[in-house]
Parts: structure tokens; C-alpha cells; sequence
């Protein structure tokens, strides 16, 4: 996933104010913090939320304790839709957005140790 690029803004329906990139930003962040908590509840997993330094996105860093290699990155942005979805660190969606539990067992799928 290339986390770093910048997301495309599509403009807002008749009658509605278009969200500014801050406030795409946020959203991913409140949707990201949503399955950070969800990890931590459902999962032995270690989630932390990290902001690269001099960047403006947030991505969710998943570690599996149990084994040391096996982590992710999850990134959350907005589609053409206007909906936000998790992303893989390598390009590939995991999920909508409002699917947290979906996204939780694909990624004990990816990062789980098998045990």
C-alpha cells in the first residue's frame, strides 16, 4: 500500500459540503483507532497507531507477540465511493471501513502464528 500517497477528493453531492482532506484524515483515524480496539479486545495481537514524522496519514502497525515476525500494516482511505476501507500494506483492500470484525479476522488470517 503506498501509504503515503495523497487521496483524490471527489466533489460532493448537490446540497452537501464536501469533507476537507483534514476531515478525510480524521475519519480514517477514527476508523482505524475503532480496530485498533477491536484487536486489542479480540486477539492476543499488539496494535499502535503510528504517524510518520512530516507526513499527514496515520496507519495501524499489527504485531502478533506470539511470533515476532509476523506483523502488518493496515492503512484506512477513502474509495471513489466516498466510503473509507482498510487497506493491506501491499495495495490489496481487506475490508469497508464499518466492517471491523470482518478486518480483525483477516488479519489474525495474515499475522495469525497457527496455533
Amino acid at each position: 500500500m503506498e501509504l503515503g500517497r495523497p487521496v483524490e477528493i471527489q466533489d460532493a453531492p448537490e446540497g452537501e459540503q464536501p469533507l476537507s482532506p483534514r476531515a478525510h484524515d480524521d475519519k480514517a483515524r477514527q476508523h482505524l483507532e475503532a480496530l485498533q480496539e477491536a484487536i486489542t479486545k479480540q486477539t492476543t495481537f499488539t496494535a499502535r497507531l503510528v504517524r510518520p514524522q512530516g507526513t499527514d496519514f496515520t496507519y495501524l502497525r499489527v504485531f502478533n507477540p506470539d511470533a515476532a515476525k509476523l506483523a502488518e500494516d493496515v492503512g484506512c482511505r477513502i474509495e471513489d465511493d466516498g466510503d473509507h476501507w482498510f487497506w493491506w500494506s501491499w495495495g490489496n483492500t481487506i475490508a469497508p471501513a464499518d466492517d471491523i470484525d470482518g478486518t480483525v479476522k483477516a488479519i489474525k488470517r495474515v499475522i495469525g502464528s497457527g496455533g
